[in-house]
């Protein structure tokens, strides 16, 4: 890139051996703050950004917010629309409500500052990844209240895999399929939950058009909610039972969504449960990463970024947006 930019300007380096310029000449190069080079060997000095005549670098911040008033108050054409950034904290009741059968809000895009939707009845699945704090339980408490807000118990019931148990009370009682807290219980819960999808699993008696409509079953949607899988993950994970369900998930109205650590990406990866996911095309939704965790899924690379920020992958690519907040005080099974 520095090939392609005709204008250099170099300040003062720690070490003048870094010179682009000229190491003798960098070695030369007083240290106040402004001074440098040229790609013309010339010393100069930069101008603060400011006209009303305070000298002061540490109020620079103040002087530029007063010369950009000024210009647009004595601007009389159309000006630049203002740059958009994703907001520190993204309100869920700012988000449309959830709609369909069933598509959640799940936040805001960088790019066009619209709403990002997840459809569950096209991608029946979510796998969300981050660090401590980045904001993964905050996801599913979302996800669970947007079930609730979607749904009657009659029609939609959720399963809490929650070995942390932050989940509890987000949702009213009678939309608990299952809480589980430890293998022994989740095992047992999986077994309830195979019991209810297996018969749904379409037959060859099954027509096109009823899979179509997809009525050839009846009962509630099913959505498992699973928080730090990797207390659990491996060959003998209770969750492995449901993995020959999974390819058929928006067809039997069952969704999964597991959030999980970020440390050793590409090991869990490996995980018979998400591979699986994984091969049914699942988004992933990576919050805040060590930059070298990864590829993630599209070849996007694992960023830091603040409590709530994510990178939605798909094998197209990644985008930046912000996830939905919900304060707990707020949620219905409170």
């Amino acid at each position: 890139m520095r090939d392609q930019i005709g204008t250099r300007l170099e300040l003062r380096l720690g070490d003048p051996v870094d010179s682009a310029v000229d190491l003798r000449l960098a070695a030369t190069v007083p240290q106040v703050p402004g001074r440098g080079l040229t790609a013309d060997k010339l010393h100069f000095l930069a101008a603060l950004p400011r006209i009303d005549g305070d000298t002061d670098p540490a109020s620079v911040a103040d002087g530029v917010r007063s010369l950009v008033s000024m210009v647009g108050d004595f601007w009389d054409f159309e000006p630049a629309p203002r740059v958009r950034t994703l907001p520190a904290v993204l309100p869920a009741d700012s988000l449309p409500e959830p709609e369909g059968d069933v598509r959640v809000a799940i936040g805001l895009d960088e790019e066009r500052m619209q709403p990002v939707w997840h459809d569950f009845g096209d991608l029946p699945h979510l796998t969300v990844l981050g660090d401590d704090e980045s904001g993964k339980t905050a996801v599913l408490r979302h996800l669970a209240q947007s079930v609730v807000a979607r749904y009657t118990p009659e029609q939609a019931r959720i399963m809490f895999v929650d070995y942390r148990r932050q989940l509890f009370d987000c949702v009213p009682a009678e939309y608990r399929l299952g809480y589980s807290v430890s293998a022994d219980s989740t095992a047992q819960t999986v077994v309830d939950a195979t019991a209810g999808l297996k018969p749904r699993m379409p037959g060859p008696d099954v027509t096109p058009e009823q899979l179509r409509r997809r009525d050839w079953w009846q009962g509630p949607q099913l959505f498992v909610l699973v928080d730090d899988y990797d207390l659990l993950a491996g060959h003998d994970s209770p969750l492995l039972p449901l993995v020959p369900y999974l390819a058929q998930g928006a067809d039997i109205g069952f969704h999964m969504v597991v959030t999980r650590g970020a440390a050793n990406v590409v090991r869990m990866s490996m995980d018979p449960l998400i591979r699986r996911m994984q091969e049914t095309n699942t988004p992933d939704l990576a919050l805040s990463c060590p930059p070298n965790e990864g590829p993630l899924l599209g070849n996007v690379r694992p960023r830091q970024l603040p409590p709530g920020r994510a990178l939605l992958c798909t094998r197209r690519g990644g985008k930046l947006i912000q996830t939905a907040w919900r304060p707990t005080s707020e949620l219905v099974g409170s």
